[in-house]
């Protein structure tokens, strides 16, 4: 639900389970930061440019092949390894070069990460190497215990169940006292079957149809925060 005079409004499952919660999952771009900033816009961008010059596509073929192998395997990144035999730490260097100086740090957000009970972890379809500078920019790195990136998942990125797995095992993260914060509600199924409470991070965007793929969706990532705070 959105910010109400300036409260966050919990569901009352989440708001019941919220003093339980001690581990504190995140995805990466457009969950952490506004997609305003337009920084994974020029992912995609640099992909298709990828695409484009190491298969020898058209620009509007490498831009459909993008876009397939998303939707089929979660991230492009996921087709190009298991179709074409491209070395992943090659295209995560290229398509991850992007300019962060659009990134700003967040006060409220350093604020309230300090202040949760338990650890924080990322869990990225992007590469380590690009989540480190991210974390950097936005001044959060201290803030986390634990980051599993695509290719620590063995280049299996979510919504495929490998990389969750490996996050929960090596972190010993029990699911019933787990949350999920992500902007891609197909990415929240998997932490559902595993029993992980799920956010849905919209910032200013529009509610979807996939909205109920989530357990909450809120459009202030911040002020969620402090909402399980108190609820807690």
């Amino acid at each position: 639900m959105k910010p109400r005079g300036g409260e966050e409004e919990l569901p009352a499952p989440l708001r019941a389970r919220a003093p339980l919660i001690r581990h504190w999952i995140f995805d990466l771009d457009d969950t952490l930061y506004d997609p305003g900033t337009q920084i994974f816009t020029e992912v995609k961008r640099r992909i298709s440019r990828y695409v484009e010059r190491r298969l020898g596509l058209s620009r509007a073929a490498a831009k459909d092949l993008r876009d397939r192998y998303y939707r089929e395997y979660g991230a492009t990144l996921g087709g190009l390894v298991a179709e074409h035999d491209i070395v992943a730490e090659e295209y995560l260097s290229m398509v991850h070069g992007v300019d962060l100086g659009r990134l700003r740090r967040s006060e409220a957000l350093e604020r309230v990460l300090g202040e949760l009970p338990g650890d924080c972890y990322i869990h990225t379809n992007a590469s380590r190497q690009h989540a480190e500078r991210v974390l950097g920019h936005l001044g959060l790195r201290s803030r986390f215990a634990d980051i599993v990136d695509v290719v620590a998942a063995g280049c299996c990125p979510k919504p495929q169940m490998g990389g969750y797995e490996l996050l929960m095992e090596r972190n010993g993260i029990e699911p019933g006292r787990a949350i999920f914060f992500e902007d891609s509600a197909v990415n929240l199924v998997p932490a559902r079957e595993l029993g992980v409470a799920t956010v849905l991070v919209r910032y200013g965007r529009r509610r979807g149809d996939e909205d109920g793929a989530a357990d909450h969706v809120t459009y202030d990532l911040a002020g969620c925060l402090r909402a399980l705070c108190r609820a807690a």
